[in-house]
């Protein structure tokens, strides 16, 4: 009788442990600050976003006045987020009231945040990292920037 009193004592100590580690674990997760969002790479996925809309894309002139913010911000180091963010902000100001709305309601549905939902994490391929690394998303901003600009030289002609 004592022995199995023991051994009950014994895995709810074990269940309570576990239990403590769970909520610890999710607590931490939650806490934890959020790894600062590219700023460029924002304003370029926002753009690629109000493109596939053709109620939202953009028009020639604002194609236009884009193209130079777009050329600029490659040039722009990826440590330096202040200037993304200021070429970032400008590229917002040409969207009209119609594209910010269309982008937050975006927002709103994937959980407030960009695309890919709140952590970023949207449809993902198999092998693919969860959390690409800053080299990784160096070159998918190279790229992306490569083939906005280009979209958006034919939409200004």
């Amino acid at each position: 009788m004592r022995t199995s009193r023991w051994w009950i004592a014994a895995a709810a100590l074990v269940a309570l442990l576990a239990l403590a580690g769970g909520a610890y674990y999710l607590a931490s997760g939650r806490s934890a600050p959020a790894r600062p969002a590219d700023p460029g790479l924002a304003a370029v996925l926002a753009i690629r976003v109000l493109e596939r809309d053709p109620a939202t894309r953009l028009t020639r002139e604002q194609a236009a006045a884009i193209l130079p913010l777009l050329r600029a911000l490659q040039e722009v180091p990826p440590a330096d987020t202040e200037a993304a963010a200021a070429f970032a902000r400008a590229i917002r100001e040409a969207f009209t009231s119609q594209q910010r709305e269309a982008l937050q309601a975006l927002r709103r549905r994937q959980g407030g945040a960009g695309p890919g939902g709140p952590q970023g994490a949207g449809p993902r391929l198999p092998g693919a990292p969860l959390r690409p690394g800053p080299e990784q998303r160096e070159q998918l901003l190279a790229r992306l920037l490569q083939e906005t600009i280009r979209l958006l030289e034919e939409r200004a002609r």
